[in-house]
């Protein structure tokens, strides 16, 4: 029987290549989303839930495109390129999760906002914790060298990653609001407010003839 030969940072390429393409996929349908009502989204009246979920969705659609990419160059550490840019991920879950629970704060009070809050936070907790466990796995490929079996988790990682790409730009355009995922969704409150603001208000009843 012959014996199988060892695993090499260069099995791994069919791999990170499917996903360097799927990430320049996704973030070109991103945009497009974006696109079609772009004022929504970042224009001056934009609500920060909205920017900071699209904030998201790019983070880490950027983040599993480059580490992707960075991963096929031969005879590179791969560990730098997820190093950086899990930090960046890291830096931007936080900055924009303290600014929306600032936001929800500052309204009236309400069961409405706690709950706002309690969703950012749990949008800011699972992020920065992927992202964590990132750097984590970068700093393990930089001190032993391609590892194949830190190789393996980085490559793991990617799903999840692409994964909260894909929930957080499915809220963007309007996810269904029913079921756990719906009610974890930091933008389900909003989306209410913005249709009560839109409903047409009842009209007033006519006075009854006198007499």
């Amino acid at each position: 029987m012959l014996a199988s030969a060892p695993i090499t940072v260069e099995d791994f390429n069919t791999y990170f290549a499917a996903m360097a393409g799927a990430g320049a996929a996704l973030i070109g349908l991103l945009f497009v989303a974006i696109s079609i009502n772009p004022q929504r989204t970042f224009g001056r009246t934009a609500q920060r839930e909205r920017q900071a979920v699209a904030a998201s969705a790019f983070t880490a659609l950027v983040n599993g495109f480059f580490v992707s990419s960075a991963a096929l160059l031969p005879h590179t550490n791969v560990g730098a390129v997820p190093l950086f840019f899990g930090a960046m991920g890291m830096l931007t879950s936080v900055m924009s999760g303290t600014q929306l629970v600032r936001t929800e704060l500052q309204r009236e009070a309400s069961g409405r906002r706690w709950r706002s809050v309690g969703r950012t936070l749990f949008m800011i907790v699972g992020t920065t914790t992927l992202y964590a466990f990132q750097v984590f796995t970068a700093i393990q490929l930089i001190e032993h060298t391609n590892e194949i079996g830190e190789v393996y988790v980085l490559s793991i990682l990617l799903m999840p990653i692409y994964g909260v790409a894909l929930i957080r730009a499915w809220e963007l355009i309007g996810a269904p609001r029913s079921g756990l995922a719906g009610w974890l969704n930091p933008l389900r409150d909003l989306d209410d407010e913005e249709e009560e603001r839109a409903a047409p208000a009842a009209p007033a009843p006519k006075p009854r003839p006198q007499g």
